[in-house]
């Protein structure tokens, strides 16, 4: 669930280029030059927008509601500045500093069987201070939903387009266009993994904005 995007940055815009006749470059060349030079666009959409809010969360279920999900127990203040993507050898990572290391084991009442089943988690930080845990049986975890100040990766775009108009008779024009969609090719990152029990906690695994080309053409009448 999105709730709210803190900031969000749009621009866009369309250049004529300066050249061919009654222009500022190129006015006074030949004919042949004018049909080359004139009638080129050069166009662009920015796009910025700030992370969505993410929930840490216990896929434990120790209430009986029907959603097999529950947040978890902050025990200590997070780390300042939580949250930076960082690409390491065949994984992408978001909270680099927290680790999920076996959960103290509890009695279990003296059954000696029961802590091979045991896989619950805790997240500490760098010097190994448990930051958050499951909530205890019958409670829900202290932790909001859409955790504040915690948020995902940022998204970046930058489109763009290039087109020329050539005038075929009076009232017909042909226009060719080029079109780079997220020219950068900046990856658009996923929301990571946010499971304190999971294998993959903090991870990040899918992301798109793969960097596409695109040409057209159309004639007015």
């Amino acid at each position: 669930m999105v709730f709210n995007r803190a900031h969000q940055f749009k621009s866009y815009g369309t250049w004529a280029l300066p050249f061919g006749p009654n222009r500022a470059l190129l006015s006074s060349g030949p004919n042949w030059v004018h049909r080359v030079v004139e009638g080129w666009d050069l166009s662009g959409i920015f796009n910025w927008i700030s992370g969505a809010p993410l929930s840490f969360v216990s896929m434990r279920r120790t209430l009986g509601v029907a959603a097999n999900s529950n947040t978890a127990d902050l025990l200590t203040k997070l780390p300042a500045a939580l949250g930076n993507v960082r690409v390491q050898d065949g994984f992408v990572e978001y909270f680099g500093n927290l680790r999920t290391p076996r959960a103290p084991l509890p009695s279990f009442g003296g059954d000696a069987t029961l802590p091979g089943r045991f896989t619950n988690q805790v997240v500490v930080d760098s010097a190994g201070n448990i930051l958050l845990q499951n909530p205890t049986p019958g409670s829900t975890g202290n932790t909001a939903l859409n955790f504040p100040g915690l948020e995902g990766p940022a998204r970046l775009s930058l489109d763009m387009a290039l087109s020329k108009r050539i005038q075929i008779a009076e009232k017909k024009t042909f226009t060719i266009r080029a079109d780079a969609i997220n020219i950068l090719n900046t990856p658009q990152w996923g929301d990571p993994n946010t499971d304190i029990n999971s294998a993959n906690f903090g991870r990040i695994t899918n992301a798109s904005g793969e960097r596409t080309f695109t040409i057209n053409a159309r004639i007015d009448f």
